[in-house]
């Protein structure tokens, strides 16, 4: 048979609202050349719609209650204090793990949410975010010497964080990086499977969505970043290019997004919130006596410079949780029951009355105001429902109206906060939206439409295209409707063990930290 091998190459945040007009006028003509050859479609995300839990879920084949992470931060054992959600944290094996196993070479770099590396067989670099930018997100070590020999020492370090700021400039040079490195492992290897993800595609969405739409608030015309957007697509399309090019005829090529996007233009505190319904109780000696920076003095401390030295809360502060039922911890859309058993100080029993509060907590967030009269939640879900087989996944996902978004804070200063944002160039302007999109090309693939595909999709139908039994254990199915009639010919599954030991996910304190501040630098946490 012959060698089967399979090119990834993640658009982190793509939607076709942006996708689908540029390929219209020419600008992508690599990825319209893979459209018009293959198959496309939009690609549904997992809920919550955040990209260490969509990346996850594209890498395992299963969805958030399988693989277990929710979240880029989640709760440190035993507290309500945050630590990182390490990939040593994922439940389910990834797919270049598995390939691994099974002899198949493979190659990982910059997915999103996979430090610690794993060992492959092959070369992996772990995605942000990470507490460092050296050998430790290397697989195997010695891989960063050949890198830093010939793209320096620093090559591993993403523009932003080395200026501070987010600028055009930064995103197309992170594009050239990594297109450069990518293409020095495809020389270095004979691979099987090649995983790139580009994530200054979110990025630039994230902080330049409002030069590009003229019915946001924080629209200018002529401000000079109209095509910010645009600029950095392009870039990406030029890199697809290089890359299929480089890997050779009869491959097979995956594009694909972890969520789509839209505007963001007003923010609600859900802890403000909380606090106001008496869900979340505030002991105001206690907050006093905490210490720390708190909101107010982290935007005077953020005015003079001070703030870039600090790491933004990494808890709740002066919480009251022998009284407090309902609260917001971390950056997903989503919201935890303070559950005797589970939390620390838990107060809610299970049974009754916690399904009773979770009923109410639902029906009171879906009938959520603003002061202004706006109605910023779409929907709402119970975890429980959505991954019954996990207990620790948040209690309410919310998935917010068009143009709403999480004010990610620590604690609340006793009023409810909905607010437009301050527009600058370092403001998120955009957020995240279920639709991302998928185009697969190559010889095993018909020239079809995707027909409602979801990423944990993806992970079934690489393992068939790389020419590996599917396993059978994985919530996600294979695109057959992307296949031709030879290619389905093959489909095969098998009893492959994908769960893996996830009792080595903690991190130091220290590290947490890092990874706050590269969090706060991407405006994930304010």
């Amino acid at each position: 048979m012959d060698k089967k091998k399979v090119l990834i190459i993640g658009i982190d945040g793509a939607t076709f609202d942006i996708v689908g007009p540029l390929v219209k006028k020419g600008a992508l003509p690599n990825i319209a050349r893979l459209m018009e050859s293959g198959a496309f479609g939009t690609l549904k995300a997992t809920m919550p719609v955040l990209s260490p839990v969509s990346w996850t879920s594209f890498s395992t084949g299963v969805d958030p209650g399988n693989h277990g992470i929710f979240d880029f931060l989640i709760r440190a054992d035993g507290t309500y204090d945050l630590t990182p959600a390490v990939s040593s944290r994922r439940l389910v094996k990834p797919v270049w793990k598995v390939a691994s196993e099974l002899g198949k070479k493979a190659v990982v770099l910059n997915v999103p949410a996979t430090f610690p590396p794993d060992e492959v067989n092959g070369f992996m670099i772990s995605g942000e975010p990470t507490p460092f930018h050296d050998e430790r997100v290397v697989s195997p070590p010695g891989f960063f010497k050949e890198l830093s020999d010939r793209f320096g020492k620093d090559c591993l370090v993403p523009p932003m964080f080395k200026h501070r700021r987010v600028s055009v400039d930064d995103l197309v040079s992170s594009v050239s990086r990594w297109t450069d490195v990518a293409l020095f492992a495809m020389q270095k290897l004979n691979w099987d499977l090649f995983t790139v993800v580009y994530t200054a595609s979110d990025t630039v969405q994230h902080f330049f969505w409002k030069d590009r739409d003229e019915s946001h608030p924080g629209f200018k015309k002529g401000n000079g970043n109209e095509g910010a957007i645009e600029t950095v697509f392009k870039k990406i399309d030029s890199s697809v290019g290089e890359l299929v090019a480089a890997a050779g005829d009869g491959v097979e090529v995956v594009i694909l997004s972890d969520h789509g996007f839209g505007p963001l233009s007003e923010l609600v505190s859900l802890n403000e919130w909380l606090t106001k319904k008496g869900y979340l109780i505030i002991d105001e000696e206690k907050r006093k006596k905490t210490g720390g920076v708190g909101t107010f003095a982290r935007v005077i401390l953020s005015k003079l410079g001070v703030i870039r030295e600090l790491p933004p809360p990494l808890t709740l502060v002066g919480v009251d949780w022998s009284k407090t039922r309902v609260y917001f911890l971390g950056v997903s859309d989503a919201v935890y029951v303070n559950l005797k058993g589970r939390e620390p100080q838990g107060i809610v029993n299970e049974g009754k009355e916690y399904d009773t509060l979770v009923d109410e907590v639902a029906r009171e967030l879906l009938n959520m105001r603003t002061p202004q009269g706006h109605k910023p939640i779409e929907a709402v879900f119970k975890g429980r429902e959505l991954y019954p087989k996990n207990p620790a996944a948040p209690d309410v996902f919310i998935k917010w109206a068009r143009g709403f978004g999480l004010l990610k804070e620590g604690a609340p200063t006793g009023k409810f906060i909905q607010r437009l944002r301050k527009w600058n160039v370092n403001n998120w302007s955009g957020t995240h939206e279920e639709d991302g999109v998928l185009v697969i090309s190559g010889p095993s693939i018909k020239k079809s439409g995707s027909n409602g595909a979801h990423i944990i999709d993806v992970a079934p139908t690489v393992y068939h295209l790389l020419g590996i039994e599917v396993p059978k254990d994985l919530d996600g199915r294979v695109l057959k409707e992307c296949l031709s009639d030879e290619s389905l010919k093959r489909l095969a599954y098998a009893d492959t063990e994908s769960r893996q030991d996830s009792s080595g996910g903690q991190t130091s304190e220290e590290d947490a930290k890092l990874v706050a501040e590269r969090l706060k630098s991407l405006g994930y946490l304010e």
